[in-house]
């Protein structure tokens, strides 16, 4: 049943297609052709693609190591002092007042090894 249902939709899009041709013009017919032959032309282009694109991603994998991965740098901000200096209501908007003075600042840089004292190194 299958089969008899494809040869008949197969001899329906036959008959299409020769209604059709019978009534383009040869201009029209040309186009058709030439886009016709052109896929059929790019179809073994794109299997020697495909195939050559295959073949060196395979030897890519096996050949080449893989490389160490450049550590994370994380930048972490102390908090501020009083956030409340930051934020003036609407009616003080003429200037912002002095950022609190929280002494001096130190920056540890991580993964670094510690020096002969054992102690770490700020900056």
């Amino acid at each position: 049943m299958k089969k008899v249902v494809i040869a008949l939709v197969g001899v329906f899009i036959l008959a299409l297609c020769i209604t059709v041709a019978k009534r383009m013009s040869s201009e029209a017919m040309a186009v058709v052709v030439g886009m016709v032959c052109g896929v059929a032309a790019s179809i073994p282009t794109s299997l020697l693609m495909l195939l050559l694109v295959r073949r060196d991603d395979a030897g890519d994998q096996s050949s080449a190591p893989s490389m160490p991965q450049v550590p994370n740098i994380m930048i972490v901000n102390p908090p501020v002092a009083n956030p409340g200096l930051y934020y003036p209501n609407a009616s003080s908007m003429a200037y912002l007042p002095p950022a609190g003075s929280s002494g001096a600042r130190q920056f540890e840089i991580l993964g670094e090894p510690e020096d002969i004292s054992g102690q770490r190194r700020y900056f």
